[in-house]
C-alpha cells in the first residue's frame, strides 16, 4: 500500500496494516482505498503516520518527545484507524 501524508510516501504491507480492523475491513470491502494506487491522507502529518507505521511494524516508537508520542496516540484513535488504541 502507498500512502501520501503531507506530499511525501509511505510504503506500508497489507499484511501488515490488516492487524487493524478498520483497514482488515477496508482490504475485504468495495471501499474506494481497497484498490486505489495511492491513498492520500490528509488529516494527519507524516510523522505521526510514519509513527503509527512504526508501531504497527516493531510495537515501539524509536521517539522519546512526548509530544510526538500523543500525536501518534491521535491519529491511532481516530476513526481511521481507531482499533489500533486496543492492539497493545
Amino acid at each position: 500500500m502507498v500512502f501520501s501524508v503531507e506530499g511525501k510516501l509511505l510504503y506500508a504491507q497489507k499484511r501488515v496494516l490488516s492487524q487493524s480492523e478498520y483497514f482488515s475491513t477496508m482490504f475485504s470491502s468495495n471501499m474506494r482505498e481497497a484498490t486505489a494506487a495511492v491513498i492520500d491522507l490528509t488529516q494527519t502529518s507524516y510523522s505521526s503516520f510514519y509513527g503509527l507505521l512504526e508501531w504497527l511494524y516493531t510495537k515501539s516508537f524509536s521517539s522519546e518527545d512526548f509530544n510526538e508520542i500523543l500525536q501518534i496516540w491521535y491519529v491511532s484513535a481516530s476513526p481511521i484507524v481507531y482499533s489500533l488504541t486496543i492492539l497493545y
